[in-house]
């Protein structure tokens, strides 16, 4: 009997425990979806729907979460030989996981195809990882649909789901890696717009951080451990992660635009001060500075603006 309670803890109870947490998550995903539709009814349409999409896939993921618990925890309740069974819902919770990942890391390397003026050479190589991780996650659903046993498919298609996780891992230290150093060499010796920069930098890296460690983790843990749901656990949660890094970049323009009017305010102080400390040279001065200004407002949209946007028209902050 006590081996088969270590069992249920490393397995069920692993499992059990990650939902909790990922419905959790799931609520944030809620919240930052609400909020988004509340700061920014002006966006484009296709952003938009991109939102709308990405809660809709997280929902469904969610069910399925809670459909494979109800199977464990109801279904077979008082049935240790089902240890290894894999429900069908918890196998898509897989393919689900993916897409979430496929979208939202289709949004990151859109911006940086677009920081990067158009570089398909650096673009093009994400997109087939992506793919590829897509591919992998969707193969892995169909294989434990049919097999129903997690250890027959550790020993006969787990280089599948070290694929599609190590790809994902991947991905993610890319694109940050790729943002930090775009974000970077726009920084101008403005202090106004470096400020505004510095705050996408701090943004990018800790979403960035985020989506990499749990897939890491999970990574890790399918490794170690593959023939336990502990790595369940935790691969429920990394679609969480993914949806809420998506709606956390959309929604953080607010606070960049709050960054913005605060460094203008600050330039506008010094405008006054410069004006009432030099009264010979006010004309020349005050025009120099507004253009600094304008400068600084159409970096900031170039930098910051431009690149919130699925679809590249724009978005204002």
């Amino acid at each position: 009997m006590g081996a088969i309670v270590g069992d249920l803890a490393s397995n069920q109870g692993a499992l059990l425990i990650g939902v909790f947490v990922a419905l959790g998550l799931s609520g944030v995903v809620a919240v930052q979806t609400i909020l988004y539709y509340k700061l920014y009814p002006a966006d484009p349409l296709r952003v938009k729907a991109l939102v709308m999409f990405i809660w809709a896939l997280d929902l469904a993921h969610s069910s399925l979460s809670c459909s494979s618990i109800w199977t464990y925890f109801v279904k077979f309740y008082g049935h240790p030989d089902t240890l290894d069974y894999v429900p069908i819902e918890l196998a898509l919770t897989i393919v689900f996981t993916a897409l979430l990942t496929f979208f939202v890391h289709g949004f990151f390397v859109h911006r940086i195809h677009l920081l990067s003026k158009g570089n398909w050479y650096l673009t093009v190589p994400f997109i087939i990882m992506v793919a590829g991780r897509l591919g992998a996650a969707a193969a892995t659903s169909v294989e434990l649909v049919q097999l129903k046993s997690l250890s027959a498919y550790k020993d006969n298609y787990g280089w599948l789901m070290t694929m599609g996780l190590t790809l994902s891992s991947v991905v993610d230290i890319f694109i940050t890696g790729c943002m930090f150093v775009m974000l970077r060499r726009s920084r101008t010796r403005s202090m106004s717009l470096d400020q505004v920069i510095d705050s996408l930098i701090l943004y990018t890296l800790e979403i960035g951080s985020l989506t990499t460690a749990g897939t890491i983790i999970s990574l890790i843990t399918w490794l170690a451990m593959g023939t336990s749901l502990v790595f369940m656990g935790l691969h429920v949660l990394i679609a969480k992660l993914y949806a809420n890094s998506l709606l956390a970049s959309l929604n953080s323009r607010h606070e960049l635009r709050r960054t913005r009017q605060s460094s203008h305010e600050v330039m506008a102080v010094d405008l006054s001060s410069s004006r009432r400390r030099d009264t010979v040279g006010y004309s020349a001065q005050y025009e120099t500075s507004d253009i600094q200004l304008q400068h600084v407002q159409i970096n900031v949209e170039k930098s910051v603006t431009y690149d919130a946007d699925l679809g590249g028209s724009g978005v204002k902050m």
